[in-house]
């Protein structure tokens, strides 16, 4: 994270600089646009869909762990997990728009969002320098490239 997004992450409970209860409890909310692309931007509701999160952990905590001490012994035991969406309740009158809506097979329309790295490493010593990039389709149009050129001082 950057220095804005860390900054940002402190107020969901999110702190980089260590644990502040006394026997090393964390508690912290990660925001829906955090890990899943979609809710970046995306502000209308969801009917009739079922929210399903998987969490996959490591066998070991070696990249949950920042530090110098040792931390083989190292330990994280997770206690619990919610997973919390916001639940829209609408008037009849609203949910019959809904519904009359889902019965007609419109679709509606849900960017994806991917996020790709394309690392460049040996760049030639030329001034110039074509790199070609992959395109996607229209669904999966990129909204901006990054660039980021890197300088070695000796």
């Amino acid at each position: 994270m950057n220095e804005a997004e860390n900054k940002v992450a402190a107020l969901w409970g999110w702190d980089m600089d260590g644990f502040k209860s006394e026997n090393g409890d964390f508690s912290a909310t990660v925001p829906l646009n955090k890990i899943l692309g979609f809710a970046e931007d995306y502000a209308k509701i969801v009917i009739n869909c079922k929210h399903e999160l998987i969490l996959n952990r490591s066998n070991s905590n070696i990249n949950s762990i920042i530090g110098t001490e040792d931390v083989a012994h190292f330990q994280i035991d997770i206690k619990r997990i919610q997973w919390r969406v916001p639940h829209v309740k609408v008037s009849d009158r609203e949910r019959l728009k809904l519904l009359k809506h889902l019965e007609r097979d419109k679709l509606i329309q849900m960017a994806f969002r991917n996020w790709d790295l394309y690392e460049y490493p040996l760049l030639p010593t030329s001034t110039k320098h074509s790199w070609s990039i992959k395109t996607a389709s229209q669904l999966e149009k990129p909204r901006y490239p990054l660039s980021n050129i890197v300088r070695k001082l000796t």
